[in-house]
């Protein structure tokens, strides 16, 4: 805990929270995913996302706040917070402050000819957070936030 606090302590009130709440969104999201069936999910993570009011923020401001909250608070909870919990949490996080997004899910086969699944974000047509070798994934559907 003291390294959670000591991590963001020289950051802004509201970058403190905004991290705390990419954390709880973070082991919130996980319980769900093993608990519940992920269509079950993806109804909560809907119904959350996309308030009518904007932030008065810029958008890329805004963007680049959530993505690096969901990114440290990921680094406190040990191979839980994989690429699919943190491109939820992150449309969560910008639901609430009125931006629509896009979750991307994909499928690739690795060297071991093991199929390995990848999910991502984006906004439009921009990735936002998981962008890190989409290229290799087929794309299976989309999954908007609107």
């Amino acid at each position: 805990m003291r390294k959670i606090v000591q991590r963001v302590s020289n950051h802004s009130r509201a970058e403190q929270i905004l991290f705390l709440k990419a954390l709880l969104w973070l082991i919130i999201i996980k319980l769900y995913l093993v608990l519940l069936p992920f269509k079950t999910v993806r109804r909560i993570i809907a119904s959350r996302s996309v308030k009518t009011t904007q932030s008065s923020g810029s958008e890329a401001g805004d963007i680049n706040h959530v993505t690096w909250a969901v990114r440290v608070a990921s680094r406190y909870i040990p191979r839980s917070a994989t690429c699919l919990p943190q491109a939820l949490a992150t449309q969560v996080l910008l639901g609430d402050l009125g931006y629509a997004t896009e979750l991307r899910i994909g499928l690739a086969q690795d060297q071991d000819g093991q199929i390995k699944g990848h999910a991502w974000v984006e906004r439009q047509g921009q990735i936002i957070i998981g962008g890190s070798e989409v290229s290799q994934f087929t794309l299976l559907n989309s999954l908007e936030s609107r």
